[in-house]
């Protein structure tokens, strides 16, 4: 029941609630949920970590990236019905729909906006002057 509790507290914010929706589809990164949010990267950092301290999302590192996703095995706790049972249930508001082609889009740019490698390339093309790697 304590662990059931914790999911409910953790989703008593609606930026809460966003990220769980954005994320419900699959893993972003920090920038991504700035932009969705339209929040600070500190806010939107600590809302995700009382997500993590619930056990509702984990996140990784690639680079100077971090990424973030639904906790694996969620889906078989009783806090991944709750889960289950928001998103479908948002699936049919007005503001949710709008945050949905939001996240799509953003998440078709992801791997462009995020990739590791991307500052050493605009570093070396600024350094040769040009849009070629040299």
């Amino acid at each position: 029941m304590d662990a059931l509790l914790n999911f409910i507290k953790a989703l008593a914010d609606i930026q809460r609630v966003r990220i769980i929706y954005a994320l419900s589809e699959g893993e972003l990164c920090l920038c991504s949920l700035q932009e969705i949010l339209e929040l600070s990267p500190s806010t939107v950092s600590r809302h995700v970590s009382v997500l993590k301290q619930a056990g509702l999302v984990v996140s990784r590192r690639e680079g100077k990236w971090r990424y973030f996703r639904l906790a694996p095995g969620l889906e078989k706790t009783p806090g991944g019905d709750l889960v289950k049972w928001l998103v479908r249930n948002l699936e049919d508001d007005h503001k949710a729909g709008i945050q949905a082609e939001k996240v799509a889009l953003l998440r078709e740019q992801q791997n462009e906006r995020c990739a590791p490698c991307s500052d050493g390339l605009k570093k070396r093309q600024k350094r040769n002057g040009r849009g070629q790697v040299g």
